[in-house]
This record gives structure tokens, C-alpha cells and sequence, in this order.
């Protein structure tokens, strides 16, 4: 009987169990497969002697037991509700004829287990992994008792994968070097007649960072980064400051040392050369014309022994950095002719200098305004000291013919020297000159320079002990 219907079959095939449905449908459970015949099916099987059967293979390995009891010849029965229950060596499954009515049922699926790092977590739909968790597996099931071997399932890990999976039959996929985030796996699965299940299934998990990982770790690192690089440019900015007071300090001493020197030798010698021909010339008679001669170039003589004492004086750098005022006093003194209007502006709350800043800024000022008194041909000029927290500036505008683009490009004219010499005097105090001009309307000085040079702080205990030292060697 067995090889009629089943010519091809082993002879020690048996069959373990036999079940007649309401519809007359007969199910047979072989040790590997379930068969169902219907009763047209049964009667050409008895006519031909053959016939292809559909076959419902119960294989190894997508969560169906193996075999039906081999030991009993009742392992398949109907249950009340239709269903056709079979007793296997594992344990008992069951199917639903009603249900049955082709391969073109799609596939169950489901997610069984995951593990991460270690930490198994079974039958997820939502969890929170540990800390810091960089390599997961996930176990999933594709659930079809109909050539499950022909079933192909697709995944994606949403927040790392790009797009699906192409079709496999593998049931395990593991991701390593993930980022901590969310993430959510999804899978679903087709059989072999093309009906996918397209819901599957899906597991959602977190995986917080650790503390290196978080976003404030971050923060701070970002925050220390900044506060150690504004710290060292805290610190170049002090190393450049105590270099240019240091040059500046030197410089000082140099231009005391020879403004002493003028002083006590050159002007001392002069001015006792006056007092001899002074007393020569008291030797002479009144009517004589020589007389007249000497006591006129003893006057020349005079003056030009007050404006070496003047040049000796600038020569000497002022003890107190008041900008301000020294800006006042050399407006008074500058010879316009004609006179014109001078206009001092004080921005912000005035501070004292470093004395050397302060003596280089009013040069730097002077020879802008003795070049306003005799190339701009303005009426009124502007002198305006911007004291700020973070620099200092000082600008001298006037509103004359301006300065021709080819003496700004130049740097100057030919055989003078005033404007190379503001640009040295800024570079020597750490400052940056500029010089905007246009013809007909003017010509703006601006110099700027860092409040650390300029301002009047530890440069105080500089000045005092460079001036000390100086002192020492001269005694």
C-alpha cells in the first residue's frame, strides 16, 4: 500500500499516525512530513496508483520538533476546535487546516534573544543595555512548516544600517562598534512562493554612554581645551609684553644715560664757553663795534643752549604715563599757522601709561599733528584717546587736501622721515599704525596697541629698577 502511493519512498517508511478531518480530508504523519490527501486526491491515488503529494515538512532546526513518536501509532488526533495536534519526541505542535489553504501564507517571525556583551536578554521587545555596550548578537526565528529550509529572511538595524539586508537564511546577525543611541532591529521573512510577512518583527534597544561618551564629558573637554589655549596665549602675550618692556626699559636707560651726558658735558662745556665771552665782552669798550657783534652772537648762543636743554629734556622719559595731559601740552605747543581748532576727545575712564608708552605715543602724536601744520592746509583737526579694557587707541584726523596715494604707498617722501619714524616708534611699544586717506577730505592716524603693554601696571616696578641700575653705574 505504502508503495503504491509512495513509489519512490524508502521500504521501511511507516507511518506513525493517521487523521480524517470533517471535510474528508486524510492528514498522515511520516517521520519526517506531514501529508494531506483530500478525497479526490484518495481516489486517483486508488485509480493510478500514484500521485504527487503536498508535503508538510516538520525539518530540523526553525523551532518545530523533528520527528513524531516512532514508538506509537496514534501520535496525530483532531481537536474539538479543528485543529490537528502531533505528538513528537520534543513535544507536541499543532496546525490549523482552516488555516492551511496553501504556501502562500507568510511566515511568522520573531526575535528570541539578544546579547550584548555577555548580558543575554531573552524574548526582547524593548531594553537598556549596559553602558558602554559596542557588540551585540541577535537570535531570531522564521516560523513555517512548509519547506523551511527554502525560507529567506531580511534585517535592518535602524541607526546603522543603511537598508535591508539582502535575503538569507541565516537567523543570527551581530553588529559590533556601535556608538551609544537608539537603535531598532527589524526583520522580516518570505517563504519560497514570495507571501513575506511584512510586520516581522522588531526589538528596540538603548545604549547609554559612558561617562567618557556623554556630551558634557565633551563639553568640559571642549571647555579645558579653550581655558589651556587662552592660558598660553595669556602667557605668549605676557612673554611678548615683558620682551618689549624689557627692549623699551633699555632704551630708556640709553636715552637718560645720554641726555646725562649732554648735559653735564656738552651743555656744562657751552655754557661755560658763554661766560667767558661773556666776561670778554664786558672787557670791551660799549662804542666799540665788536662789542655789539659779541653780545649779538652771545644771544644766539643763549638760545641755542635752551633748545639743547629742551632736546636733553625729551630725551628724558616722564615719570608719571599721564597721557592726557601731555597730549593737552603738546597741542599748545605745535605752531599752526594759521592757527586752528584743535579738538581733544577722551573716550572711556582715562588710566595711566607705562611712562615709555606714554612718551612714544605723544611723539608718535607730535609729528602727526607738526605734519597737519604743514601739509594738510585744514581748519580744524581732531585728537581723540580711546581708552578701552582690552586696548588702547589714539587717532589724529584732519579734514585738509589729504596725503597723494603715492606718498601712503611709499611710506613717505623721499629724504623725510616722519612717517617711518611713527611706524618705528609704534612697532618699538608693540602698536599698530595705520594711515587712511582721501584727496580733499583728509587724512586719519590710527594707532592701536594691547592694554597689557600700554596700560601702567608691573611695568611701574620695571621703570623703578632699570632707573635704579642705571644710577649704580653712573656712580
Amino acid at each position: 500500500m505504502q508503495t503504491a502511493f509512495f513509489p519512490s519512498a524508502s521500504p521501511r517508511l511507516r507511518i506513525n499516525g493517521m487523521v480524517t478531518t470533517a471535510e474528508g480530508d486524510i492528514w498522515l504523519a511520516f517521520p519526517k512530513s506531514l501529508v494531506r490527501l483530500t478525497r479526490s486526491e484518495l481516489e486517483q491515488a486508488f485509480t493510478t496508483g500514484e500521485m504527487p503529494l503536498t508535503l508538510l515538512t516538520t525539518g530540523r532546526g526553525y523551532s518545530l520538533p523533528i520527528r513524531p513518536h516512532g514508538h506509537s501509532l496514534r501520535t496525530v488526533v483532531q481537536g474539538g476546535d479543528g485543529r490537528i495536534w502531533i505528538a513528537t519526541q520534543t513535544g507536541s505542535v499543532w496546525i490549523d487546516p482552516a488555516r492551511n489553504d496553501g504556501r502562500d501564507l507568510p511566515p511568522g517571525v520573531a526575535v528570541t534573544s539578544l546579547d550584548a556583551d555577555g548580558h543575554l536578554f531573552r524574548d526582547p521587545s524593548r531594553v537598556t543595555l549596559p553602558a558602554g555596550t559596542t557588540k551585540i548578537a541577535i537570535d531570531f526565528s522564521v516560523l513555517c512548516l512548509s519547506e523551511p529550509d527554502r525560507v529567506r529572511a531580511r534585517y535592518m538595524l535602524e541607526g546603522f544600517d543603511r537598508g535591508w539586508a539582502d535575503p538569507s537564511s541565516q537567523r543570527q546577525v551581530s553588529y559590533t562598534n556601535l556608538s551609544p543611541g537608539t537603535y531598532r532591529f527589524r526583520v522580516i521573512a518570505g517563504n519560497n512562493d514570495g507571501a513575506w510577512n511584512q510586520k516581522g518583527a522588531e526589538v528596540v534597544f538603548d545604549i547609554p554612554p559612558t561617562a567618557f561618551q556623554s556630551a558634557w564629558f565633551w563639553v568640559l573637554m571642549a571647555t579645558a581645551i579653550v581655558a589651556v589655549l587662552s592660558l598660553l596665549y595669556r602667557l605668549r602675550i605676557a612673554q611678548l609684553a615683558s620682551g618689549i618692556h624689557a627692549r623699551l626699559e633699555e632704551r630708556t636707560m640709553e636715552r637718560e644715560r645720554i641726555a646725562r651726558e649732554l648735559h653735564d658735558t656738552l651743555l656744562q662745556g657751552v655754557q661755560g664757553l658763554i661766560l667767558r665771552f661773556q666776561a670778554a665782552s664786558e672787557l670791551i669798550s660799549e662804542t666799540e663795534p665788536a662789542r655789539t657783534r659779541l653780545e649779538s652772537a652771545l644771544v644766539v648762543a643763549d638760545a641755542i643752549v635752551v633748545e639743547a636743554r629742551n632736546k636733553v629734556q625729551d630725551l628724558r622719559v616722564p615719570e608719571d604715563g599721564d597721557l592726557c595731559t601731555a597730549i593737552e601740552k603738546l597741542v599748545a605747543t605745535i605752531p599752526f599757522d594759521p592757527p586752528i581748532t584743535v579738538r581733544i576727545v577722551i573716550e572711556g575712564k582715562p588710566r595711566r601709561l607705562d611712562p615709555i608708552v606714554a612718551s612714544e605715543i605723544s611723539r608718535v602724536a607730535r609729528e602727526a599733528l607738526l605734519n597737519i601744520a604743514q601739509h594738510a592746509h585744514s581748519s580744524h583737526a581732531d585728537v581723540a584717546l580711546g581708552f578701552e579694557r582690552k586696548h588702547l587707541a589714539l587717532r589724529v584726523r584732519d579734514y585738509g587736501v589729504g596725503m597723494p596715494s603715492h606718498v601712503l604707498a611709499r611710506g613717505g617722501k623721499e629724504g623725510h622721515y616722519g612717517l617711518p619714524g611713527m611706524r618705528e616708534r609704534a612697532e618699538r611699544i608693540g602698536g599698530t599704525l595705520t594711515i587712511t586717506t582721501s584727496v580733499g577730505e583728509g587724512t586719519e592716524l590710527t594707532l592701536v596697541m594691547p592694554a597689557k603693554l600700554a596700560y601702567r601696571k608691573r611695568a611701574r616696578r620695571a621703570t623703578w629698577l632699570g632707573r635704579t641700575l642705571s644710577r649704580r653705574r653712573n656712580l
